[in-house]
């Protein structure tokens, strides 16, 4: 554990945000800025009374999935050149690839979980809503940078992913301020959500699943059109 958590550490690069997703940096900012402006507006209307406690309540429902966001970005599905160079099996390898990856799902989803109860703790609410918002953290949680090579699959990745964590942060947005009413959920609300994920968030996130073990078994061998950078 304490290895996995150096080396995801070791990862963090903040100028390779820049590099490798500045295309998609000011559609972020720009989603962030929105929510924010919902959630801390909904804030408002809580028996939190200071500005301190309104700017922890907003925090704790948006810092989680923009976490994940940053994070795995800097963490590509690959081992170091080292390794590569290492005699291991195949199986071995894959190990340590997933072992990375979980590390990483697991600390994001820490993350969201803890930010989530916060959130709970200090507003209240009905626990529906919140275990709504640890679904949709569960979503950004699994991401993984999209391949170097431009191909297909790589622009059906981006794209989804261009769409997720903006739809991702505006229902979590939703999904606090209906909390926050602190009311009984209507069945309608419930009719609808239930049919938006389970037609288009859980059918795009089996999709998008497959496409994480695809780069997982690739991980196993040293490819050259991963970021060497990256791996170094």
């Amino acid at each position: 554990m304490k290895k996995l958590f150096t080396e995801y550490w070791q990862e963090f690069d903040v100028q390779y945000i820049k590099n490798m997703y500045g295309a998609e940096l000011p559609l972020l900012y720009f989603v962030i800025y929105w929510s924010w402006s919902l959630v801390f507006g909904n804030a408002a209307g809580t028996d939190t009374t200071s500005v301190t406690g309104k700017i922890i309540l907003a925090a704790a429902v948006i810092f989680p999935t923009v976490f994940s966001f940053i994070s795995y970005t800097l963490h590509p599905i690959a081992l170091s050149k080292q390794m590569y160079l290492c005699p291991l099996g195949s199986q071995e390898r894959q190990k340590l690839v997933m072992d990375k990856y979980l590390f990483r799902v697991g600390l994001h989803m820490t993350v969201c979980i803890a930010g989530t109860v916060l959130a709970a703790f200090m507003a209240r609410g009905a626990l529906y809503w919140y275990l709504l918002i640890l679904w949709n953290g569960f979503i950004i949680s699994i991401f993984i940078p999209s391949e170097q090579e431009k191909t297909d699959e790589r622009t059906k990745e981006l794209i989804y992913k261009n769409i997720m964590i903006p739809v991702v942060l505006i229902l979590n947005a939703v999904y606090f301020e209906n909390a926050l009413d602190k009311e009984n959920i209507q069945i309608v609300y419930a009719v609808l959500i239930a049919g938006f994920i389970g037609l288009v968030q859980l059918p795009l996130f089996i999709w998008y699943a497959g496409r994480v073990k695809s780069h997982i078994r690739s991980a196993v061998f040293y490819r050259t059109n991963i970021d060497v950078s990256r791996v170094l």
